[in-house]
């Protein structure tokens, strides 16, 4: 991702008020999104850090990202910006390499373990 640090700013200050970290560590489940009723912002943030934007009602579109790989790499990235949210970030990033340790041993875990050893 190469993100301004106003972009950066303003990704964190968004997902700071707006956004979520669901982990479920029974289920290597572990998901970040971003909930609004107008679409652009998160049309945006998808062209910026990836991830998907649906609709998930009348008025109401979610962005999210849930590949662990992709979640810690998000949470890192807005980890030193964020304040509302710095618990739920940091219980999410120790949930994602709590995944990624006991995770298959795909391509991008073992080059991410390579990378953190």
């Amino acid at each position: 991702m190469n993100l301004t640090q106003y972009e950066l700013g303003y990704i964190a200050g968004f997902f700071d008020g707006e956004g979520c970290v669901y982990y479920n560590g029974s289920h290597r489940y572990c998901q970040v999104n971003i909930g609004q009723q107008n679409p652009a912002i998160l049309n945006w943030i998808e062209s910026r850090i990836g991830g998907s934007v649906y609709r998930a009602g009348a008025n109401y579109w979610i962005w999210k990202k849930s590949a662990v790989l992709e979640v810690l790499e998000f949470l890192k990235l807005l980890e030193p910006y964020c304040i509302g949210k710095n618990v739920d970030i940091r219980l999410g990033i120790a949930h994602c390499e709590a995944q990624i340790a006991k995770g298959r041993q795909t391509k991008k875990i073992i080059a991410y373990r390579s990378k953190t050893a």
